[in-house]
């Protein structure tokens, strides 16, 4: 005959057991929100770094071309954060709007 009551927990188990059970789960809440904002701040910087990458090449085409096509323009130059808001604005005015799909 088996004994049944060795697989019954007391009242002050189970309760201390579900204590331990949201104070990790409240822990592990922490943990997500640090990570969320660890994953938040890598993006920033990758899309920092693209943008910069991006950028580049229209600064340099911009102070290579101005000053050899305008010629009152000798010492004319533009900034990264110039390229990079001038690369934005193309991006706002020339972005395709078209949603129809072809079948």
């Amino acid at each position: 005959m088996r004994n049944y009551g060795s697989d019954f927990t007391s009242l002050g188990e189970i309760l201390a057991e579900e204590d331990d059970k949201k104070k990790h789960k409240k822990y592990l809440r922490m943990d997500n929100f640090i990570e969320f904002l660890v994953y938040i701040i890598g993006f920033l910087v990758i899309c920092f770094l693209l943008g910069l990458l991006f950028a580049l090449p229209t600064m340099w085409l911009l102070n290579w071309l101005v000053p050899a096509l305008i010629p009152g323009a000798a010492g004319w130059s533009i900034t990264w954060i110039q390229a990079w808001g001038l690369n934005v604005l193309c991006a706002l005015l020339f972005k395709n709007t078209n949603s129809k799909k072809d079948d």
